[in-house]
């Protein structure tokens, strides 16, 4: 399939694996240039090896952490917001307010600082 993406370049957040580190492959392989964005750099770096993408690697939660991530990826023509974390062992009843407050800034406010 062709995207008409070639020469574009695209920010991946949360692409170190799952879903993101799939999109990052589709729109590598659409010959887009692939920022790979994670938190955990050993399996960004695996994700980025694989797409022969550049890495970013930053804590999206935070103002700050977003900023660095933004000045490290540089110009993106392509933004991808799939930071994002789910726990099917525990369900949102279990979780104490830390854990909420946690999962909320990386589900919720990583994609309004991205």
């Amino acid at each position: 399939m062709d995207l008409q993406l070639a020469g574009k370049r695209a920010l991946v957040t949360g692409a170190s694996s799952g879903l993101g580190a799939e999109i990052a492959a589709v729109l590598a392989a659409e010959g887009v240039a692939v920022v790979v964005h994670g938190r955990d750099q050993t399996r960004t770096e695996q994700t980025a090896q694989k797409v022969r993408g550049q890495v970013v690697v930053g804590d999206l939660t935070t103002d700050v952490g977003a900023e660095a991530v933004a000045t490290q990826a540089g110009e993106v023509d392509i933004l991808v917001n799939n930071a994002g974390a789910y726990d099917p062992e525990s369900g949102l009843s279990d979780l104490n307010a830390d854990a909420w407050a946690d999962m909320y800034n990386l589900n919720v406010r990583s994609a309004r600082s991205a």
